[in-house]
């Protein structure tokens, strides 16, 4: 019955995006937690949101590292 949901584009501003979809002002965010400025691309924004997961995930994996490998 409904087709397949398309990705927004990744040209489109946050400001685009926020005003298409009736968001408030500061719905989308940073990977940091801070407001995106409204001129800011979603491409932009994924790809910081990509780094900081592989940023986290690596952290992650060098505090278990760190846990299993303590000659204590």
């Amino acid at each position: 019955m409904f087709g397949k949901v398309r990705k927004t584009r990744s040209d489109c501003t946050v400001g685009t995006y926020e005003k298409k979809h009736d968001l408030p002002t500061g719905t989308l965010r940073n990977s940091d937690g801070r407001k995106a400025r409204k001129d800011k691309t979603l491409k932009s924004l994924r790809k910081e949101g990509v780094e900081a997961d592989g940023f986290n995930a690596l952290l992650l994996i060098l505090g278990i590292l760190l846990l299993i490998f303590d000659p204590v």
